[in-house]
């Protein structure tokens, strides 16, 4: 099976793979030694690998021990970009925080190695404004813009949080960038400006309103929709002024689809929202069976008529369409 997924692979333009089957049988219990794992990691640290794949993730890493080693090496934290044949990624590592590389090979096309900070889980985004196409992200400490063709860092904004966890991504309209982290931060929005040294970020607002922790915001009709963290609730706020519009109970995830909000509360309460500035009507609502241990964290998502929600380990899909 490694072969003909080595196979596949190199059908798809990777030209150098290597096959680790060192550890064929080996369970990775009590005092039992895997080599190719531990060859894998090493190759990793070294910034030797591009992607690694595996075609069941559970026998890929089999303890704890495994994957803690994944996570803090290979700094899986964010969502890859993918702009037309570039691949964007943030590893915040020693060689770059934020990485450009050709999609179909792994060449590295640019590193950016200027951006302070740590990694704050949030996921780039792309924009237009001022002659440059560029990625909007979050470190742990800052709103950052960064030109997309040559990975310089177009201009930065403070925003950070006790915790370095800035996990919700940003909202661009017009030239204004919104953002938002937990543990009391709250949102801002601050104003780009181009001119001949470049583009410069002013601040136009900032509130300790909605500090959304990750269930995301959503910009409708100049109004922001989302829930705080410490301050809790589900906010309405003005794009442009950070006024509260209104404020209800609750705490979660939203998307938007077909002029309605779907809106997950961390409990499993999955709600169907018409909103406006003047109010919120719950249209209608169910709870989400329990899929395992822990809150509902996972944002919904609303594909081709159907609503997809996950807890845990399982994966729960509604026909929403009209009937």
């Amino acid at each position: 099976l490694q072969y003909a997924m080595r196979d596949r692979l190199a059908a798809f333009g990777w030209s150098d793979i290597e096959t680790i089957d060192d550890d064929l049988g080996r369970s990775a219990s009590g005092s039992v030694t895997r080599a190719g794992f531990e060859r894998m990691v090493a190759e990793v640290c070294l910034g030797k690998v591009g992607a690694v794949a595996a075609r069941e993730v559970s026998r890929f890493a089999r303890n704890s021990r495994d994957w803690q080693q994944l996570i803090e090496m290979c700094r899986v934290v964010d969502t890859v970009l993918i702009d037309g044949e570039k691949l964007i990624c943030t590893p915040a590592g020693a060689k770059g925080f934020m990485v450009c590389l050709a999609k179909k090979t792994g060449k590295l096309i640019w590193a950016n190695t200027e951006i302070a900070g740590s990694v704050g889980y949030c996921s780039p985004v792309i924009a237009e404004f001022g002659g440059f196409r560029q990625l909007l992200s979050m470190t742990s400490a800052a709103l950052i813009g960064v030109d997309i063709k040559t990975g310089k860092l177009l201009w930065s904004a403070a925003h950070g949080n006790r915790r370095s966890n800035t996990a919700t991504d940003p909202i661009f309209h017009k030239g204004y960038v919104f953002a938002s982290s937990g543990y009391g931060k709250g949102s801002t929005v601050v104003k780009l400006k181009a001119g001949e040294g470049g583009i410069q970020a002013e601040q136009v607002w900032a509130s300790k309103l909605m500090d959304n922790h990750h269930g995301g915001v959503v910009l409708l009709d100049g109004h922001l929709y989302g829930s705080g963290h410490q301050a809790k609730g589900w906010f309405c706020l003005d794009l442009l002024t950070g006024k509260q519009a209104w404020k209800a109970d609750g705490k979660g995830s939203l998307t938007y689809a077909d002029g309605m909000l779907y809106r997950l509360e961390e409990r499993g309460t999955m709600a169907l929202v018409q909103a406006t500035p003047a109010e919120q009507r719950i249209v209608s609502s169910f709870s989400v069976p329990s899929g395992g241990r822990g809150l509902h964290w996972a944002h919904p998502v609303v594909c081709d008529g159907r609503l997809y929600v996950r807890h845990a380990d399982k994966l729960f899909a509604y026909d929403i369409r009209a009937k």
